[in-house]
């Protein structure tokens, strides 16, 4: 089986690849297809050949897109794996069965489009193999291109598969906030985009001063809150997020407002065929009273909320305000919150008093809604040094209204002191996994159920006890470092001679490259090839390719794609885990110039990280925030650098570099495994 892992950009190519993303910036869905067939132009010796397998794999799960439709979900900057296999044929489209390639065209962020892959063969499963990493701005325009291959594919063949991503919702828009007597009163519309799955709930942010907001609560999927924890005279600053069952999106436009006692506020409802949350907050005085819309009336000793075939009375201190909160997909119709539509509400009275006194039930047609019951049986197991599994059962009566999510609270006392971990989990799923914690660790927690009412009390209290750390294995042993630099012959190659494999147990040779305009076409050492496992060719070619247990002294010998200046740099480790021995990759490349960094979370204890910048323009790098192990520069043309670090335990680890000037960049990571 032949294995190729690669995608193709230029910097010649980046005002296409800006403009891509600028437009699609406010597209949250991706819809990934791949195609295999005749290719625009000719490839060079050409197979052709039937998809015959393909796989996704996201952290721990595994996605089979020729067997089933595949949607999955991804925050954006994470990484995803990807492969897919082509048949070949017994000839190429030449007639012969020398060495050649296998077209294939795709829309999938990360993977070049029209592309003959070279390494291709007769009669063999050739892979095309990957890590992609999902945009940080929603993916770029690309419309898939379709084919087939001539005579190739019948009727039981496969020659294309797509996949649908989604990711985080896009940035609420338009917020604003009016302020009243003792409460500011925000409104804002949905964002563009809801990341392709419903957006379940907003979040609402504030602070005293300007851009230091924190969070202050949720709300469902409405577009209005009242905020009645406020002090007439101090100024109140404010910003929302929007969050679907994979995230929470960025901070919307910040606004500000200053509540004050001759504040009298009347918000309007959006009446836009979309879902009206509105906030109706009325001041009133002895002997007046005060309409707003028509239909809510505040009058002296008591106050009247009159709507049709229906009237609500309801007791209200003199000068007391209140608000009126009008939910959508009511059973019944009150005439005045009829939208054009034709949608429907229902509602609920409360003061706005610090805290807030409810007034009234949730009232559909005369049917009142309640916060729901306690969750019930709820259980935590500890299955590993820092993580513990919670499971519960739904309430037995839900209130009148769908439960939305679960507030999780955690304590570490034995339950005297509780913090809120989750405090909406946003679905209404029975079971959450909470990760991060420390070995040997007793922890308390307990659930509570939300709906559009409220609030349940909390459940039972269940409490466990982390495993204890497991003991180290024996460490990865870094045998050997050696690097060269320079321009490519005339057969595009360079050589990093008589390097020495080193020696011990399951060893690994890691070779990086940073070239300047073209990137790897194969590597070998002593004429043996290895794998690519991590890239990135944006700007510059920056790569990490592997060999499992060389032995021996040999020649590295990189062939690249054209002639090129480029960096060879050489890892020779013993130690290493021979199954997975590079479990986690991550590749980067900037957008304005700056100077190299790279972030990358290993999944296991004891483990190495490797970095390989490429920065052109004659640049400069060091300072790393990693160990430094060879830097080179070759003038006007590239910089390669590398540096390393061990992590004694799994999480994120960032190298930064200095440049000494700013210029574009490109920039790989991988995971090195110990051996268990």
């Amino acid at each position: 089986m032949t294995e190729v892992s690669r995608t193709y950009h230029g910097k010649y190519f980046l005002t296409l690849v800006f403009a891509s993303i600028f437009l699609m910036s406010f597209m949250m869905i991706s819809q990934n297809a791949f195609a295999d067939g005749p290719a625009p132009g000719t490839c060079n010796n050409e197979y052709d050949g039937p998809i015959t397998d393909a796989t996704i794999t996201f952290g721990n799960q595994t996605y089979y897109p020729l067997k089933n439709s595949v949607s999955f979900q991804i925050p954006y900057d994470q990484i995803y794996h990807l492969t897919f296999t082509v048949k070949t044929s017994s000839q190429n489209n030449q007639g012969n069965s020398l060495p050649g390639n296998v077209w294939y065209t795709t829309n999938v962020w990360g993977f070049w489009f029209n592309k003959c892959q070279s390494g291709a063969g007769p009669n063999e499963n050739f892979t095309i193999s990957m890590d992609v990493n999902s945009p940080s701005s929603g993916p770029p325009s690309r419309s898939p291109s379709w084919g087939t291959i001539g005579g190739n594919c019948g009727t039981s063949s496969v020659c294309s598969f797509s996949y649908t991503v989604n990711y985080v919702p896009g940035t609420p828009q338009n917020l604003q906030a009016t302020a009243g007597n003792s409460n500011v009163a925000l409104q804002w519309s949905p964002p563009s985009g809801n990341g392709g799955t419903t957006i379940t709930n907003y979040k609402i942010y504030r602070s005293t001063t300007s851009g230091n907001e924190t969070f202050l609560t949720q709300v469902g999927s409405v577009y209005a809150y009242n905020d009645t924890s406020v002090t007439n005279g101090q100024t109140y600053f404010y910003k929302v997020t929007a969050v679907n069952s994979v995230g929470e999106s960025s901070q919307s436009n910040e606004v500000s407002a200053t509540p004050s006692t001759s504040g009298v506020t009347v918000q309007s409802v959006d009446q836009n065929n979309i879902p009206i949350y509105g906030l109706y907050t009325i001041l009133c005085t002895q002997g007046t009273s005060q309409t707003a819309n028509g239909s809510n009336t505040c009058e002296t000793g008591s106050s009247r909320l009159a709507s049709g075939f229906t009237t609500v009375t309801f007791d209200v201190p003199q000068g007391q305000t209140f608000g009126v909160e009008v939910y959508n997909n009511a059973s019944c119709s009150f005439n005045h919150w009829s939208d054009n539509a034709g949608n429907t509400y229902r509602f609920r009275l409360f003061t706005a008093s610090n805290p807030p006194q409810i007034l009234t039930s949730v009232y559909s047609c005369g049917s009142t809604q309640t916060a729901p019951q306690s969750p019930t049986g709820l259980a935590a197991t500890a299955v590993s040094s820092s993580q513990i599994n919670l499971s519960w059962t739904a309430p037995s009566n839900n209130g009148g209204s769908a439960i939305t999510g679960y507030d999780i609270e955690r304590s570490t006392d034995n339950g005297n002191t509780w913090s809120t971990i989750v405090p909406n989990t946003g679905s209404a799923a029975t079971t959450y996994n909470d990760t991060g914690l420390s070995p040997s660790t007793s922890y308390t927690y307990r659930v509570s159920a939300i709906n559009a009412v409220g609030t349940s009390s909390p459940s039972n209290t269940a409490s466990t006890t982390t495993q204890s750390a497991t003991p180290p294995p024996t460490g990865i042993v870094l045998n050997n470092i050696q690097s060269t630099s320079g321009t490519t012959s005339s057969s595009n190659q360079i050589t990093l001679s008589n390097f020495n494999a080193g020696s011990g147990n399951d060893r690994l040779l890691v070779v990086g490259i940073s070239a300047n305009n073209n990137d790897v076409s194969s590597i070998t050492f002593g004429g043996v090839p290895l794998t690519n496992k991590a890239y990135s060719f944006y700007n510059n070619d920056a790569e990490f390719w592997y060999l499992k247990n060389p032995t021996g002294t040999g020649d590295i010998v990189v062939t690249m794609n054209g002639q090129t200046s480029v960096v060879v740099g050489a890892y020779s480790f013993s130690g290493v885990n021979q199954t997975n021995p590079l479990p986690t990759s991550v590749s980067k490349h900037n957008t304005n110039p700056n100077s190299p960094n790279v972030s990358i979370t290993t999944k296991f204890a004891n483990d190495w990280v490797l970095d390989l910048p490429s920065i052109y323009g004659g640049s400069t790098l060091g300072s790393s925030t990693c160990t430094q192990q060879w830097d080179a520069n070759v003038p006007d043309a590239i910089t390669g650098a590398s540096s390393s670090k061990i992590v004694p335990t799994p999480g994120s680890v960032t190298c930064k570099w200095t440049a000494s000037s700013g210029d574009l960049w490109d920039d790989v990571a991988v995971e090195v495994k110990a051996a268990q």
